[in-house]
């Protein structure tokens, strides 16, 4: 099964990661979503092996970008359309 964490950086998207890093064998994360928060995003999205990581926030995605250009991990993209 593959899921998208929406809220990721929130309370309840944490307690997804919790619930999803007990059962790795049988969920895989593909992406993972947040208004503003880019740093923890990237982390999780490492930490989770997703795909790709979304902000709505355009300012806080291009500083996402900005801050891992040419890093390995997953693709950023960025506003309300890249999310749907």
């Amino acid at each position: 099964m593959r899921v998208v964490i929406l809220g990721a950086t929130g309370s309840v998207g944490q307690s997804a990661r919790d619930v999803l890093s007990q059962h790795r064998d049988r969920v895989a994360v593909e992406g993972l979503a947040a208004h503003r928060s880019g740093d923890r995003l990237w982390e999780m999205g490492v930490e989770m092996g997703a795909a790709w990581v979304a902000l709505t926030d355009l300012e806080a995605a291009q500083k996402l970008r900005q801050e891992h250009r040419g890093e390995a991990g997953p693709r950023i993209v960025a506003g309300e359309d890249a999310l749907l």
